[in-house]
This record gives C-alpha cells, sequence and structure tokens, in this order.
C-alpha cells in the first residue's frame, strides 16, 4: 500500500481499497497503541534501509562512526519515548542471548552516545608540566565508541532485525484486537465514527 497526502490536507491510499471505501476514525485504547506501534514500526524500517544503503560501502572512520550513532539512536527511542514504547522484558522473553545483545547497546548508547552529545568522544583536560614547570594546557578528544569493528555493525543489525520480527506480531495481535472491536459495535456506534479525509486512487 502506497500513502500520499495531498495539499488540502487529505490522504491518498494507492493499490489496496476498491472505490468507495469510507475510512472510519476510531479512537479506542487499541488504536492509540496500534498509531505508536506504527511509529516504532518506521523507526525500525529506516534502520534496516540504512543498513541495506551501506552493506558492502566502503565508509571512512567518520563516517562509520556517525552511522552507528544515528542507527542506535533511532532504535533506542523505540524503547525509551512515545506512547507503547516496547518492554525489552516482553520482546526478549525467552532469548537471554538477544536480550544480552541489547542491553550491551544500551550500555554503548547510555555511556557513549546519548551523554556524550552524541558524539562518541570524550574531552580530556590536562596541565602539561615538566619538573614542576608548567608548559601549557594540554587538551585532546578521546573515542570512546567501541564499535568500529564489522562484529559490532552486524551485531546490531541482527537486533533490529529480530525486533523488527518481534514488533510485527504485536502489530498483527493488536489489529485483530481492533478488528474484533469493530464488529461488536452496534449500528449507532458505527454511525457516531468520524470519516477521515481519505479517498482510493480509482477515484482521485
Amino acid at each position: 500500500m502506497r500513502i500520499e497526502h495531498t495539499d488540502d490536507g487529505g490522504i491518498v491510499v494507492h493499490d489496496r481499497y476498491p472505490p468507495g471505501t469510507v475510512f472510519l476514525k476510531t479512537k479506542t485504547k487499541s488504536a492509540r497503541r496500534l498509531a505508536a506501534l506504527r511509529v516504532h514500526e518506521s523507526a525500525l524500517r529506516r534502520c534496516k534501509e540504512t543498513f541495506d544503503v551501506i552493506n558492502g560501502v566502503s565508509l571512512d572512520d567518520h563516517v562509520s562512526t556517525m552511522t552507528i550513532i544515528g542507527i542506535a539512536t533511532l532504535y533506542f527511542r523505540c524503547f525509551t519515548s512515545g506512547r507503547s514504547q516496547l518492554n525489552p522484558a516482553n520482546i526478549f522473553k525467552g532469548r537471554p542471548d538477544i536480550l544480552e545483545c541489547h542491553e550491551w547497546w544500551e550500555t554503548v548508547r547510555n555511556q557513549y552516545i546519548a551523554h556524550s552529545g552524541g558524539r562518541g568522544v570524550h574531552s580530556v583536560t590536562a596541565y602539561a608540566v615538566i619538573n614542576g614547570k608548567f608548559l601549557e594546557v594540554f587538551s585532546t578528544l578521546v573515542d570512546l565508541l567501541p564499535t568500529n569493528q564489522p562484529e559490532a555493525y552486524q551485531l546490531l543489525f541482527q537486533l533490529i532485525d529480530f525486533v523488527q520480527q518481534k514488533l510485527n506480531e504485536i502489530i498483527e495481535n493488536t489489529v485483530r484486537k481492533i478488528e474484533d472491536e469493530y464488529a461488536v459495535l452496534s449500528s449507532e456506534e458505527r454511525a457516531a465514527l468520524v470519516p477521515l479525509s481519505v479517498i482510493s486512487d480509482s477515484d482521485w
């Protein structure tokens, strides 16, 4: 399915729905949860797409570091921000090996990315002294991000792939729940649902 937004704020849905289809907005708890899960789904998909782009491409150290920072940051937003953030205890239930990988990357994020301004570096300042005589103020940058090995990239890719599959299962279950909620609505409740400004491409 492909979706476009029109200039007047409408939505055009392509390649799926027959002419005359009406989209009725639902605001149930399950619907709000699905909306949040779709945001996580988009984040993980962008992570995978980035891996696809850089796969087999030779990157210099700076680009490599910034790429891994971006992917890791986007991945952990699924666990730390927004409604219906993912719970590691549920996602990795029965898979201590994958949970260990997640926790390793969480340590990398917390210590080297999130709390170093997203740069993966730390500035060290010292006095340069010889025989008690002050020479100058010494300052340098230390690369903290321990992800310059190909294995680190592979671990992150496998981690994202696993979470993406688990998220798909959660989304499917949530969709079925919303379907069940619609099935038990009375005719009056269905009539009260507000249509979205959505048309199919065959009507456009």
